[in-house]
């Protein structure tokens, strides 16, 4: 029903799979609160799981309920010894070992993800854990008889356990992003380079069969539920350089030991908003659409306002590339405003943003635009009036953070 509700409903579920979805959440939680948790009865690892997953999937903004709730999973699965190597205990089957190494890998997967989404800390630091990563292998190589497990076959090959493994991967290096970002201090830049290797052997380790692009490297459009896994994997990619880098972005400018962070945020703020092209206007409905295509966003109109401030100290021969990628975003934002409020009003911020730099596109080659310009954007529409509409610009679109995960402390410490 998930599937059906983010993709494209069947003609016989046609106006049901959202009311199904959500039907099938409640009764989760309903079983959730009529068993005991504490007693780690079978399955319960398993209702909980997918429990998290629709909450994962609903359109509100519910990152901490389901860090929280990602928390109580996490205990319980250690709580029946999933964190430890099943192999060292003889009263369980191979079969049912490799189960539980699956069950543990997607359980420290949720965390991983789920604290990233928040910026909240992770348990997975904490705890001790000597579980292997299960083996890329097929269903069909395991049963109730077999005695040794066969060697791991390659990721090229698709089994049902290697989305789980590359997610996994992928996921652990978000992890990181975000013990990272929960340091007291800014953090060393020798850690950044650690944890951006880290993240970039996990993407380039993906297979070919699950990246998003096709053999032209045009981006496909997402007809089946497999398009949509490997496009959030690239998009999780993506929005991880963003996070991990936009502290030092601004440093990159003058400091030429960050350069990377700074081309790294300009290239996968480019690449989110390239994503958006492929997103049907329903999609705007979840907070983590908004979320991620605001932070992309954010991140070009910073680069543009230090190069309009600062031409002389920068190559600017790209700016009008980065206007045009910001303009074909505010579009599709005015095609998906109806879709939520928050849709409306983030359109309503970047056309106002994007406005103000018009005139930087047409210069950008000859001479440097003055901060307080403001000029027409043409993709913007006569219904937005700031003095009627109840915006301040000093108050409201720099009070968007909560929903736009932009840190502008960290971003203008190096201004």
């Amino acid at each position: 029903m998930l599937s059906y509700d983010q993709l494209h409903e069947p003609p016989e579920y046609e106006g049901l799979s959202e009311w199904l979805f959500h039907l099938y959440r409640k009764r989760t939680a309903q079983c959730l609160m009529i068993g005991d948790i504490s007693k780690c009865l079978p399955y319960t690892l398993e209702t909980l799981r997918f429990n998290a997953t629709a909450e994962l999937n609903r359109r509100e903004d519910n990152g901490r309920g389901l860090w929280l709730m990602t928390g109580v999973i996490v205990r319980a699965a250690i709580n029946m010894g999933y964190h430890r190597e099943p192999s060292q205990s003889s009263s369980i089957s191979v079969l049912q070992a490799e189960y539980r190494r699956r069950v543990w890998f997607s359980v420290i997967s949720m965390d991983d993800v789920a604290s990233f989404f928040v910026g909240f800390p992770r348990m997975m630091p904490s705890i001790y854990s000597d579980t292997s990563e299960p083996r890329n292998i097929h269903d069909w190589e395991l049963s109730d008889e077999t005695t040794v497990l066969p060697p791991s076959r390659p990721l090229t090959e698709p089994t049902p356990a290697t989305y789980l493994i590359v997610k996994g991967r992928l996921f652990r290096a978000l992890g990181r992003i975000t013990d990272f970002s929960n340091t007291p201090s800014l953090g060393s830049y020798d850690t950044v380079l650690e944890i951006d290797n880290d993240l970039q052997e996990a993407y380039h380790n993906i297979p070919a069969h699950m990246m998003e692009h096709d053999e032209t490297g045009n981006v496909t459009p997402l007809r089946r539920k497999s398009d949509l896994s490997n496009f959030l994997l690239d998009s999780m990619y993506h929005q991880g350089m963003c996070t991990l880098h936009r502290r030092f972005m601004v440093k990159g400018r003058v400091d030429p030991h960050c350069n990377l962070s700074r081309d790294r945020c300009i290239s996968s703020a480019l690449a989110l908003l390239k994503h958006q092209n492929f997103l049907e206007p329903s999609w705007y409905q979840a907070s983590q659409t908004r979320q991620t295509l605001t932070l992309a966003a954010m991140i070009l109109f910073l680069e543009l306002e230090h190069r309009r401030r600062s031409p002389d100290m920068d190559m600017s021969s790209d700016t009008g590339s980065l206007l045009q990628a910001l303009e074909a975003s505010c579009d599709l934002w005015k095609d998906a405003k109806s879709t939520c409020d928050e849709a409306l009003r983030i359109y309503q911020i970047i056309a106002g943003m994007l406005s103000s730099f018009q005139t930087l596109k047409e210069t950008s080659t000859t001479q440097a635009q003055t901060p307080d310009s403001r000029l027409e954007y043409s993709g913007f529409v006569p219904e937005f009036q700031p003095i009627d509409s109840g915006i301040s610009w000093e108050k409201d679109w720099l009070a968007l953070p909560t929903e736009m995960d932009i840190d502008w402390v960290s971003h203008s410490s190096y201004g």
